[in-house]
């Protein structure tokens, strides 16, 4: 007599979980930026002068922190400086505000093979602080990337970790495209949340001792429906002037 067996069914395949950029950029700053920075804060000129600057920091009333902890939140910051300033960029390059792109994309690579043909004894960390600088001349930049402002020009990893990095935000898809994108939505809007949670998620700490939380969103809407839509309603829009 002929039996029927049941074929064993094939099991589904699980959908690959989307990746994050918080996430990723978080473990590359704890696995990659923060271990190269720490080894590198020990060489002897380095601990003399971080040691100097806790001194001095000590003096004026700025920490309380002993050395250890001070170098520590101090590295933490400069890894996530870095980190978050190729982000900013790379959000320049893909809203169209640069002539043209350093990072990733069309004519990048071509940008970084151009500056190491004119300066060949130059490593990754010359080649992004000149974009820095660079972007740090156009209105409001300075107080984003020059040297008086951004923790990335206190101290940068090794090339080797900043060619990492420059890898990460290059990274293609099956189809060519860049994996990390920073573009305007379907309707021409740009997502400028999308920074700040990612100024205030991508490390703990840092979040925690400076005090780094995006304004909720009804929190603004209340804001501005009791401030700015009144003054723009009784003065006009040419009229009126924002602090925020």
């Amino acid at each position: 007599m002929a039996t029927m067996t049941k074929k064993p069914s094939t099991p589904k395949k699980k959908s690959a979980k989307p990746r994050s950029l918080t996430a990723e950029l978080s473990r590359l700053v704890e696995k990659q930026l923060l271990p190269d920075l720490g080894a590198r804060a020990v060489e002897p000129a380095l601990d003399a002068s971080l040691r100097a600057e806790h001194a001095r920091s000590i003096s004026e009333q700025r920490t309380g922190d002993a050395y250890e902890v001070f170098r520590d939140n101090l590295l933490e910051q400069v890894g996530v400086a870095w980190v978050l300033s190729c982000v900013f960029l790379r959000t320049l390059e893909d809203q169209g505000f640069l002539a043209q792109r350093r990072i990733a994309g069309p004519g990048a690579s071509d940008s970084e093979a151009i500056f190491f043909g004119l300066f060949p004894q130059l490593s990754t960390r010359d080649y992004l602080l000149a974009c820095f600088r660079e972007v740090a001349h156009a209105p409001g930049g300075d107080e984003l990337f020059g040297p008086a402002h951004n923790p990335a020009w206190r101290l940068s990893p090794t090339g080797q970790t900043l060619r990492e990095l420059v890898a990460f935000f290059r990274e293609v898809d099956a189809s060519g495209e860049l994996v990390w994108r920073f573009e305007r939505d379907a309707n021409g809007r740009v997502d400028t949340r999308l920074l700040g949670d990612l100024y205030q998620d991508i490390s703990a700490s840092v979040r925690e001792r400076y005090a780094l939380l995006q304004t909720p969103r009804f929190v603004e809407r209340f804001i501005l429906d009791q401030t700015l839509d009144p003054a723009v309603a009784e003065f006009g829009l040419g009229e009126v002037r924002l602090l925020d």
